[in-house]
């Protein structure tokens, strides 16, 4: 808990340093399990929220890094279920107007909790599972400038969690703001 939080502080304090074209990105959106996930392990779509922090290396191009919070249902009472990715972002966005489509991948560490709360008699205890897991999630999904510093994105996500026996998969559909931190674009070279 306490590696979030000083992820956390990092990311909202980062764009106060740095001088480049940087960009923060909270979103929230649907979290719509596939597979073996919904199958197997009887999970169900709920709520997820993500937070972004993207430096635009050129004016159609970023990389950056991202926080995930994504919950998942569950049919029995007393259950919860998470996945917390840790993920490093490359997009890459598509021409000049002000909608731009976008197409991306994230790479990073996908952490599952599993938490249940049992009841003994009279007695209440918990127990609780955490898994880690490298991922990826192809990304595609489109931008909205309302102005330079401010706009919105749109991204659908298809995470790939590789574990054994079967990978966990999982579509994300998130909703967000683009808040960029600089008021002038830099002179970029497209490619």
């Amino acid at each position: 808990m306490k590696s979030t939080k000083t992820l956390l502080l990092i990311f909202l304090t980062l764009p106060l340093f740095l001088t480049a074209q940087i960009s923060l990105l909270p979103s929230v959106g649907i979290q719509i399990p596939m597979g073996d996930m919904s199958t197997k392990q009887y999970l169900g779509s709920d709520f997820g929220a993500n937070l972004a922090l993207k430096f635009e290396v050129t004016e159609t191009f970023d990389i950056g890094m991202a926080l995930g919070y994504h919950r998942f249902s569950y049919g029995v009472e007393n259950q919860s279920n998470a996945m917390f990715p840790v993920t490093v972002i490359l997009e890459k966005r598509f021409g000049e107007s002000k909608f731009k489509p976008l197409i991306g991948l994230d790479l990073g560490l996908y952490t599952m909790y599993h938490s249940e709360i049992y009841k003994i008699e009279s007695t209440l205890s918990t127990a609780s599972t955490t898994k880690y897991n490298i991922g990826a999630a192809p990304t595609l999904g489109f931008c909205y400038e309302f102005s330079r510093n401010f706009g919105l994105h749109v991204v659908a996500k298809y995470n790939y969690i590789y574990q054994e026996p079967s990978p966990n998969t999982y579509v994300s559909m998130n909703i967000g703001l683009n808040i960029k931190f600089k008021k002038e674009y830099s002179r970029f070279v497209r490619f």
